[in-house]
């Protein structure tokens, strides 16, 4: 028979019209591989007429799969009828796969014939049959609940599995739940699930059933039913936690201190606080973390207490608290703390104006950076390195002239001059300070020109290559030597060491002058971690870095991201992958993979994304060099983010849901779980938009 070409006869008509020339195939004689590509396509066009021919293929071993897909859309009853009459025609896989199919269409008549199979002799056939009443709701409860003390116990986690999803969460599903809890031999995660619902069906009065497993842990372990709690909103859970704090034993203390601050519900701050001040490391960071997290202006002195302290862990968490808690009326209230602090407080006070990027600060902190506390007028400076403009360079300039805050003043100059975006406006105000700068001051300025690389920079140094002062014309011939090649960028990974990032110990280590985390089959990485750079929580910036990953590496670069416990993060990410299967993708943990290689896309502010091609992701791919150093530059500018490799653009998006004030985060680099890997990263540098 000559063959037929399917993709013509689907060019025209109605979806009738397709489904007759479908038919024919499947009862012609045609090759198996012709006969599946008909019945994919029935799976969209088919109708009542189809089920007939398709009836029989069920019982063909290389075509009863496909004959499956190509029933369970049909809406008609017929599908159902024959999907039943198949159940007596068939066995082992095909009658699996046949009962699968009868859960994907749920219906009603369906369960009768499925009850009969849970005693059959074939355990797959019966553990399907199990598996697939799940589906079908309270109409197959009566048939689980009758099987469960009758059945194989091979069978057993099936048939409760299958009760499991189809109890429900209204009362009447309370005593099977209850009836499943008490099972000697049932599966840990399905005692969870058990729980769960034994919680949640009895309404309020579950909270006293949800406290006895969090106390006791004699069912579930602690930790997964603290989890459970996490599920279930109201003031009520969250007073439940806290009671069980108090007389908690370690580590359930640290589970439920990380359980309240997830929940972000403010009645837990009392029972929080004397945590953060006192008792074990881990607990105190722990308890400041879930603070930040609740996000409450009170805890603002606490943080600022914490994070001037001995410990360090605890000092970077109170830090981030400050830093992290959210609204105008926590701004106001770190500007009055720091003008009004206690000395030593004052500093962190002060950082934390600067992350926070509060504009309002910034006279204070220009009269800070030019005070006789050199603490205070070096701590002033770093804030004015994220928040000083171009306008304030005279200010910050103040500060070159005395040698305790010089090198402070010259980096928060260099800071402003990268984020200003037409160099010569900030250029132009560097240079006008070079007639009447002394010694170390214009040695600073000189060397922050050189940092902004443009025409006029180049000229002003220039000149001074041919000052009269030996010391003045030896820095000009320095600065010009070291001219950039990328003006406005500066490097945040040292190539030595780990210093200003901050990872899980014992998985990032800097070798061959790269950033380097490796896993083998001695060391698998069990879950994602990240190695955070804390210099700067950027909006809009520029950042350049080099990677290489092996071939069964998976990993990317965390963008405008919030940092999580347990070195973990969300937001949007550069992906990459060894094979290059997701590099130059954007992903985000909320919405998965955003844009793919090759892809331009927009998404509105309600949500809607529009995708159109940029070019073809093959031809992208070339570009990659694999198991070799690669170039990615990310470019984050308001709504809009851009990927390149190697020189070329991968893919761009622009989301309209992202706010300014929430446009900022954490860059971090990520280690993968899975297979053996290694990913290194070197040469990053940032350009602050």
């Amino acid at each position: 028979m000559k063959r037929l070409c399917l993709a013509v006869l689907l060019c025209a008509g109605t979806l009738s019209a397709q489904e007759e020339p479908l038919l024919a195939v499947l009862k012609s004689g045609a090759s198996p591989a012709e006969k599946a590509a008909a019945c994919r396509e029935l799976a969209r066009v088919g109708t009542a007429q189809a089920v007939p021919v398709l009836e029989p293929l069920l019982a063909d071993e290389s075509l009863s799969d496909m004959a499956r897909f190509a029933l369970e859309p049909i809406p008609d009853p017929a599908a159902d009828a024959a999907l039943r009459s198949a159940l007596g025609k068939v066995n082992g896989r095909m009658r699996v796969g046949v009962i699968s199919s009868m859960a994907v269409r749920k219906d009603p008549g369906s369960v009768g014939p499925l009850g009969g199979l849970l005693s059959d002799p074939d355990p797959a056939v019966a553990q399907a049959a199990a598996r697939a009443l799940g589906a079908f709701g309270a109409a197959a409860v009566p048939v689980l609940d009758a099987a469960l003390a009758k059945c194989e116990p091979a069978n057993r986690p099936s048939v409760t599995e299958g009760l499991l999803a189809c109890a429900g969460e209204g009362p009447e599903s309370t005593a099977i739940y209850d009836k499943l809890r008490a099972l000697p031999d049932l599966p840990e995660h399905s005692r969870i699930a058990a729980l769960r619902g034994a919680v949640r069906s009895r309404g309020a009065a579950g909270l006293a059933v949800l406290a006895d497993a969090i106390r006791s842990g004699k069912d579930i372990p602690s930790g997964a039913a603290i989890r459970i709690a996490m599920e279930i909103q109201g003031p009520d859970v969250t007073r439940l936690l806290v009671a069980e704090l108090a007389a908690a034993p370690e580590p359930k203390r640290m589970d439920l201190v990380q359980a309240l601050g997830l929940r972000r519900d403010a009645t837990a701050e009392p029972a929080l606080v004397p945590l953060a001040q006192g008792g074990p490391v881990e607990l105190r960071t722990a308890a400041v973390r879930s603070l930040s997290q609740i996000g409450s202006a009170s805890s603002l002195p606490l943080f600022a207490s914490l994070a001037t302290g001995s410990e360090p862990t605890v000092a970077a968490e109170a830090m981030a608290g400050l830093v992290g808690i959210s609204g105008k009326d926590a701004d106001q209230t770190l500007i009055g703390m720091a003008n009004a602090a206690d000395p030593k407080h004052r500093p962190a006070l002060v950082a934390a104006i600067g992350q926070r990027r509060i504009e309002a600060g910034i006279p204070k902190l220009l009269e800070w950076s030019a005070g006789a506390d050199a603490g205070l007028a070096n701590a002033s400076l770093k804030a004015l390195r994220d928040l000083g403009r171009t306008g304030d360079i005279p200010g910050v300039a103040a500060a070159l002239a005395q040698p305790a805050t010089l090198s402070e003043a010259e980096a928060a100059l260099a800071a402003i001059c990268a984020r200003e975006t037409q160099p010569g406006l900030s250029g132009g105000k560097l240079i006008a300070l070079l007639p009447s700068a002394q010694g170390g001051a214009k040695l600073a300025v000189l060397r922050v020109l050189g940092k902004i690389g443009d025409p006029a920079a180049r000229t002003a140094v220039d000149a001074a290559a041919k000052d009269a002062d030996p010391a003045v014309r030896a820095e000009a011939a320095k600065v010009l030597s070291e001219w950039p090649a990328e003006p406005g960028f500066v490097p945040i990974f040292n190539g030595r060491d780990l210093a200003g990032w901050n990872g899980k110990p014992g998985w990032w280590k800097v070798e061959d002058g790269a950033l380097t985390s490796e896993s083998t089959p001695e060391k698998p990485c069990k879950e994602c971690n990240y190695l955070i750079w804390r210099g700067d929580r950027p909006a809009d910036f520029e950042l350049l870095a080099e990677y290489k990953i092996s071939a069964q590496g998976n990993s990317g670069i965390q963008i405008r991201s919030e940092e999580l416990p347990n070195w973990d993060t969300f937001g949007y990410q550069a992906d990459l992958t060894g094979d290059g299967s997701l590099t130059g993708f954007v992903y985000h943990h909320q919405y998965a993979l955003i844009a793919g290689r090759g892809e331009k896309v927009d998404i509105a502010a309600d949500g809607k994304k529009t995708t159109s091609p940029l070019a073809d992701p093959a031809d992208l791919l070339k570009r990659v060099k694999p198991g070799d150093w690669n170039t990615y530059h990310i470019i984050c500018r308001g709504s809009a983010i851009t990927l390149s490799i190697n020189g070329t653009v991968m893919c761009e998006i622009t989301d309209h849901r992202v706010k300014p004030e929430n446009a900022r985060g954490i860059i971090a680099l990520q280690m993968h779980p899975g297979p053996p890997m290694k990913i290194q990263f070197r040469n990053l540098r940032l350009k602050r938009l």
